[in-house]
């Protein structure tokens, strides 16, 4: 009985010696040493790149990767690692083809063009072809450089071919730096092999392979929803098309049996080149839901394709030419038909809830995506406000119009919560438009978080919060959000090995979020689990190189881990490359501090044009880290001028905001330093109060510490170490390289109490 050839599409890369058939007729004996020497380094490198080893032609090898991206990476570790050994030079090209197996031999077009293409490659580098060129080009530490069209023998068009570099990764070369002492003896190749898989293992968590790492797979009834293309006239109507497809998800996941990549992760592929195979990939799902919407007045043209990208099978598809008041019917025939295509039956419910019209007003509805688009840009005072004014707008024209209402609170109890307004009447609006959403559908999920945000931000009343959270779990089970709301509340909780777990599958269906992965790190910290927090720290970088906090967060965690600041200023230098410096310099001023680097300190403060340190913890203004800085430099005068211009400036925000613990706990240390021990004492221990530990086991902890700074700095060190013994037992307390690090803490350094704490806790 015949064999039937089995072909599959694949990344191939093909390698070569560089200068071997000299080799062999000059030393036989020592080239034939360099091919065991050639096999042994690269056949672990292509495992930990997920490769398969398919065969060896002479000097050449070759190998086949389920993705391009996958396939450059591990070129270019090979020719890294190559670049400590003078003897073994390789030329590699890669191409994206058909491989066709038969009788135990390959061939195909990605053969043939990959081992065409590695000859153009220079010795130690790497050549690709264009398919491989478009599955890289966005990549991070990854650079072509285009070669020109080429006439390959065998192929019969030009085909064109770059030579393709990396960037070299500083988190990577740190790691690299440290395996390097090992010695070049190392490099024998009777050691090679381990060497290699560990540097390999090491690349594939920190650096070029994290692109291609899959996501656990959610099931094959589990989608991604990419945004939906504008085709209209005008590109102002792209927040249209984006509604749209948020709307999509919505609708989507509110179907029990399925599973919904959440809209952070699938934004990121908005106008994306990389494949659907790829993109699937990335995301963890089997199928794709991609479209386009069209708006000409009152018309709408809306089309959608349901591809199952393992096999581009097209699973469903439809074209709707209706009227724009048509489209919440559209949203949920869209969603009926998904379900039925992945063979999914919907309960009455499912049905019901699938259905159910947010508004009947078009006008209102354009106003909330409008208000929606500024909601999801971030938190800034001046976004939040926009958008709550655009959803203001959506409920006077359609007074029933729930999830607008509910939005609305949740924008008001956050700004409360964040201190831009911590005044009572900001809470009674935030409660106001709850209960309008409330009383119009209380089974609506949107509405249900609502109400659990005005719990969570506004009360901090965590146990009803979680109740809301839970709630529109049930409701729209399909739902990432849900979990990741109830890790948070867990965390506030103390529950953290349930907010762990929680925030897990919230990452499932949000593979992409450095957001969600960066606090994913900040539970491992809690838990004490240092090197997950490290590498959940490291992949939030890769996936948003421009985003501030991951790298603030590392940093500090360079310093519990090293108890100084030099690998932790490494960390910083490389964000303010790549990102916002402003929240970067502030951090850097306090390692200056710390370094006695007074001078350094004082010039950064003079380039940072914020007047005042703001997070959720902190709130301190300039004033007081230049008081702080004279202080510690022996200029007491000169420094209570500035201690005294802080706290003009707090003594106002107090009385603007007098429940907002983080201005409390920066007053008393403001009060602490000018000598004023009652008030610093009182202000220190109101922002505990706000916020005691029995009600937030996470930020909490933070106030006490800031009384514990207050008691130091007045000499109240007796005080200052009783709540040090508490702080180091509790999760999320202070650690005990705090306590060594640490400035603050100078005058305990002597105190018997203080280094016996020190002492039983390592």
């Amino acid at each position: 009985m015949a064999v039937v050839p089995q072909r599959k599409l694949a990344a191939i890369m093909f390698t070569d010696i560089v200068g071997y058939t000299a080799m062999m007729s000059q030393d036989e004996e020592k080239a034939l040493e360099l091919l065991k020497k050639n096999r042994a380094l690269l056949k672990p490198v292509i495992e930990q790149f997920r490769g398969e080893w398919l065969k060896e032609m002479g000097d050449g090898t070759l190998s086949s990767f389920a993705s391009a991206v996958e396939a450059v990476n591990c070129a270019l570790e090979i020719q890294h690692i190559l670049q400590s050994d003078p003897n073994l030079s390789l030329r590699i090209g890669i191409h994206i083809g058909d491989v066709v197996f038969e009788d135990g031999d390959v061939f195909g077009d990605g053969v043939n063009v990959a081992s065409r293409i590695e000859p153009l490659a220079e010795p130690g580098s790497v050549c690709v072809s264009e398919q491989v060129y478009e599955a890289i080009r966005n990549k991070r530490g990854i650079e072509a450089t285009l070669l020109g069209e080429k006439k390959l023998k065998g192929v019969d068009h030009p085909i064109k071919v770059y030579a393709v570099s990396e960037i070299r990764a500083p988190l990577v070369e740190q790691v690299r730096a440290t395996i390097r002492p090992l010695g070049r003896r190392w490099w024998t190749w009777t050691g090679t092999a381990a060497g290699v898989a560990i540097i390999a293992v090491v690349v594939w968590w920190l650096g070029f392979g994290k692109e291609a790492l899959p996501e656990p797979l959610l099931g094959p009834k589990s989608v991604a929803v990419l945004p939906f293309a504008n085709l209209s006239d005008s590109k102002e109507d792209e927040y249209f098309s984006d509604g749209v497809t948020d709307d999509i998800i919505t609708h989507l996941t509110k179907i029990g049996d399925l599973k919904v990549i959440s809209r952070t992760s699938a934004m990121l592929y908005k106008d994306s080149p990389k494949s659907l195979r790829i993109i699937a990939n990335e995301l963890g799902v089997p199928n794709i839901l991609e479209g386009t919407v069209r708006r000409a007045g009152d018309k709408v043209r809306i089309t959608g394709q349901l591809i199952d990208a393992r096999t581009d099978q097209h699973l469903w598809a439809e074209t709707y030419d209706r009227d724009l008041t048509d489209i919440f019917l559209i949203q949920s025939d869209v969603a009926r038909n998904i379900a039925a295509a992945l063979e999914t039956m919907l309960s009455p419910e499912e049905r019901q809830r699938i259905e159910q019209l947010p508004t009947e007003s078009t006008t209102a509805y354009d106003l909330y995506l409008r208000a929606y688009e500024y909601d999801q840009k971030g938190w800034e005072r001046k976004t939040l406000e926009i958008a709550s004014d655009l959803y203001k707008k959506a409920v006077e024209i359609d007074p029933r119009f729930a999830q607008a209402y509910a939005r609305l609170g949740r924008i008001h109890s956050y700004m409360y919560w964040r201190g831009y307004d911590r005044t009572n009447q900001r809470l009674a609006t935030a409660r106001e438009a709850v209960d309008q959403a409330l009383s119009i559908k209380p089974d609506d999920p949107v509405v249900r978080m609502g109400n659990g945000y005005y719990y969570y931000y506004g009360l901090r009343d965590h146990t009803r919060a979680l109740e809301q959270f839970f709630f529109a779990q049930r409701l729209e089970p399909g739902n990432g959000l849900h979990a990741e709301n109830i890790a948070y509340v867990q965390r506030r909780l103390g529950r953290f090995e349930e907010a762990l777990a929680n925030q897990k599958t919230a990452q499932e269906y949000d593979p992409r979020s450095a957001r969600l992965i960066l606090e994913l790190g900040g539970t491992y910290r809690i838990l004490r689990l240092d090197d997950l927090a490290e590498q959940a720290y490291d992949r939030a970088i890769v996936l948003a190189p421009d985003y501030v906090a991951p790298y603030l967060a590392k940093a500090w965690l360079q310093v519990d881990i090293s108890g100084d600041t030099e690998s932790a200023r490494q960390v910083l230098a490389e964000g303010m490359r790549l990102a916002d410096p402003l929240h970067l310099m502030w951090t850097l001023v306090e390692f200056d501090i710390e370094d006695d680097r007074y001078d350094d300190a004082l010039e950064r403060l003079t380039a940072i044009p914020e007047d005042v340190r703001e997070d959720p913890v902190v709130f301190m203004p300039k004033e007081f880290y230049v008081g702080w800085i004279l202080k510690l430099m022996g200029e007491p005068a000169e420094a209570d001028l500035h201690f005294e211009k802080a706290r003009a400036l707090l003594e106002e925000k107090v009385r603007e905001s007098p429940n907002h613990e983080r201005i409390h706990a920066a007053l008393g240390k403001v009060y602490a330093h000018l000598g004023l021990t009652n008030e610093a004492i009182r202000e220190g221990r109101k922002a505990v109060d706000s916020l005691p530990v029995s009600m937030d086991a996470t930020a909490g902890p933070d106030y006490v510490q800031h009384l514990a700074e207050i008691y130091t700095i007045v000499g109240e060190y007796e005080a200052a170490i009783d709540l040090l013994e508490k702080l180091v037992k509790m999760p999320a307390g202070a650690r005990v390289s705090d306590l060594r690090f640490h400035r603050v803490w100078d005058p305990l350094r002597e105190h018997s109490r203080f280094q016996q704490l020190v002492a039983e806790n390592p």
